[in-house]
């Protein structure tokens, strides 16, 4: 199963410096949250957008498990 980032890079919803960007706030927190929930908060994507590309992941998850 691809990384969600892989995901939105490959399909340009974001560029891999925006996507570095914020694995390194990521990395930087105490307390670890979802890159998803860090790239709403940073407004590079949409909520409705990371709900589809979770369904994206987990689509390809049962299909790899079949």
């Amino acid at each position: 199963m691809k990384k969600i980032g892989e995901l939105f890079i490959e399909n340009k919803v974001l560029t891999q410096k925006e996507l570095d960007s914020a694995l390194k706030i990521q990395k930087s927190l105490d307390v670890k949250r979802p890159l998803g929930e860090i790239l709403v908060d940073l407004g590079l994507i949409t909520y409705d957008k990371l709900i589809n590309y979770i369904d994206i992941q987990l689509k390809a998850l049962e299909e790899s498990i079949r």
